[in-house]
């Protein structure tokens, strides 16, 4: 009888980890990624979602009318704005249920994206 194969998640290291609550008031642990950690995990597509919170370029009228790029994002998409500038900050957030969100921030443009737990963890 054959056995289900199960993999085992990569796990990384976040740096400087910090506990503290959210706006909801959830319990959340937060801590820095590593460019290079964040760009290998969109490469290697273990997300469960992708979402740009904003991009903004000095006219604002055009960025308004655009609704600022706000929306679901494929995690080529975030990679490809990640090419031509790495992301300044990369953090990631551990929720009080387990679920992992990675934050890029750079030059004007921010994403939010949700983990796959199955696929990647990380420490705290």
């Amino acid at each position: 009888m054959a056995q289900a194969e199960t993999t085992t998640p990569k796990t990384y290291s976040a740096m400087d980890p910090r506990d503290f609550s959210d706006h909801d008031n959830e319990e959340v642990r937060r801590g820095t990624v590593r460019k290079d950690t964040a760009k290998k995990i969109l490469r290697n597509g273990w997300i469960e979602s992708a979402e740009c919170d904003g991009q903004y370029t000095d006219d604002y009228k055009r960025d308004a009318a655009r609704n600022f790029g706000k929306g679901p994002r494929t995690a080529e998409a975030v990679l490809d704005a990640c090419d031509p500038v790495d992301p300044r900050n990369c953090w990631v957030t551990e929720y009080e249920d387990g679920s992992l969100e990675l934050e890029l921030h750079w030059s004007f443009q921010d994403y939010t994206v949700e983990l796959d737990t199955d696929a990647v963890t990380f420490e705290f």
